[in-house]
C-alpha cells in the first residue's frame, strides 16, 4: 500500500499559434481587431503580399477626430529586440502614421523586450502601443471569443461548459443518493452517537464494510490482490467532494514523525528510534477519495456473497478508483501529534 500517491489534476495545453498558416494568423487577428470597436474603415493588406509594414489599418472615429490603428500580425516561435526594431522600421517606411500600433505575435516575450517596443515607439511619436503575445490572446479567445476558438483550433467550449455541469448535476445527485441509503439517521438523531461522529465519522454507516468493484470487473467474488478490479474496505466518511475509505490492507500501518511534523510510514517494528523521545509513532488511517461522480451504480443490499454494499465504479485513476489518498491519524491515541491528516509535503526519508 506504500505505492498509493496522489495523481495530479488534468489540465488543458496551450493553444500552439505557431500551428497556423501564416495567412490563417493574420485572419485570426483581423477577427479580434474587428471587434473591438464600431471602426470607421478596416482594411487588411497582408494578404495582398505588399503590406509595406501595415497588415491591418483600421480608422476610429473620436471626440477629438480620427484615430488610425495600424497592426502588425507576427507568427514567430521568438520575438526579440532585433524582430521589435524590423517591425518600428517598417512603421517608418509606411505612408501611414498610425495614432495607435498594435503588434499581434503568435508568441510570449520578455518584459525587456516588450519596454524597448513600446520605448521606440514613443520616440516615433506614436502615442500608443501595445503588444497582444501567445499568452493574451489564449485569455481573449477562451473568455471573449469562444466562436473563434472553435474556427481556428477546434475547441468547442459549449460542448465542454454542458460536459461540466451534466458531470455536476450527476454528483450531486449521486451524493444524495448515497446519503439516502447508505448512512443511518439514527446516528444523527442520538446526541451521543452525533457527537462520536467528529471523532469516528464511519459510525454513520448502514455496515463497516463496503465493497468497491470496477465496472469493468469479471472476477467477482474470487479473491483478488489488494488492488485488483474489486475490494472489500471499510467506510470513512462522507464528504462534499466524494466518499472517503478506509483501505484495510492498510490497517495496520504506523508512522514515525519528528518533532518538525516531517513524517515517514514505520517500516521495521525493531526501528530504534521508537525509544528516541525526537520522535513520536502513531497508528494511521491510509483513506482513498472517490469522487461521486467516478460512482455509476450502488447496491445498498449486498448480494449472496456479501451483506456489504457495493459501489460499482470506474477505475480510471492509478490507484484505481481513488483519485487522492490520504494519511489520517488514527483516533483514541495517547500521543500529541498537530493534527489528524498529516501533511504530505512533510513526507520524507530520515537519514
Amino acid at each position: 500500500m506504500d505505492t498509493l500517491i496522489k495523481m495530479p489534476t488534468t489540465t488543458t495545453n496551450r493553444i500552439h499559434f505557431t500551428d497556423l498558416d501564416p495567412l490563417r494568423f493574420e485572419d485570426l487577428s483581423l477577427n479580434l481587431v474587428s471587434r473591438l470597436h464600431e471602426w470607421k474603415e478596416i482594411s487588411h493588406f497582408g494578404r495582398s503580399g505588399n503590406d509595406q509594414g501595415v497588415d491591418i489599418h483600421c480608422t476610429l472615429d473620436t471626440d477629438s477626430g480620427e484615430k488610425h490603428w495600424v497592426v502588425q500580425c507576427k507568427r514567430y516561435l521568438k520575438f526579440t529586440k532585433k524582430d521589435a526594431r524590423k517591425v518600428i522600421e517598417a512603421i517608418q517606411a509606411s505612408t501611414i502614421k498610425p495614432d495607435k500600433l498594435l503588434l499581434i505575435i503568435a508568441c510570449d516575450v520578455t518584459q525587456e523586450t516588450d519596454a524597448y517596443f513600446k520605448t521606440e515607439c514613443q520616440t516615433l511619436s506614436i502615442s500608443a502601443a501595445d503588444i497582444w503575445t501567445a499568452s493574451i490572446l489564449e485569455a481573449k479567445l477562451y473568455k471573449e471569443h469562444k466562436d473563434l476558438l472553435f474556427i481556428y483550433f477546434g475547441i468547442k467550449m459549449e460542448s465542454r461548459m454542458h460536459s461540466n455541469a451534466s458531470r455536476i448535476r450527476y454528483a450531486i445527485k449521486m451524493k444524495k443518493r448515497l446519503e439516502k441509503e447508505l448512512i443511518d439517521p439514527k446516528a444523527y438523531n442520538d446526541p451521543e452517537t452525533k457527537l462520536a461522529l467528529v471523532h469516528y465519522p464511519y459510525s454513520k454507516f448502514i455496515s463497516s464494510r463496503v465493497i468497491i468493484r470496477s465496472i469493468d470487473d469479471t472476477t467477482y467474488p474470487e479473491a483478488k490482490g489488494e488492488l485488483s478490479n474489486w475490494n472489500r474496505e471499510h467506510f470513512y466518511d462522507l464528504r462534499h467532494n466524494g466518499l472517503e475509505v478506509w483501505l484495510a490492507a492498510a490497517l495496520g500501518h504506523y508512522i514515525i514523525m519528528a518533532h518538525d511534523g516531517k513524517w515517514e510510514l514505520l517500516k521495521n517494528d525493531n526501528d530504534i528510534r521508537q525509544n528516541n523521545p525526537k520522535y513520536k509513532t502513531a497508528r494511521i488511517m491510509i483513506i482513498g477519495r472517490i469522487p461521486f461522480d467516478n460512482i455509476v451504480e450502488c447496491l445498498s443490499n449486498g448480494d449472496e456473497y456479501y451483506n456489504d454494499p457495493q459501489l460499482f465504479c470506474h477505475f480510471k485513476y492509478k490507484n484505481g478508483p481513488y483519485e487522492e489518498i490520504s494519511y489520517k491519524i488514527y483516533p483514541d491515541q495517547d500521543v500529541e501529534l498537530p493534527s489528524w491528516e498529516l501533511d504530505p509535503e512533510k513526507r520524507t526519508e530520515f537519514p
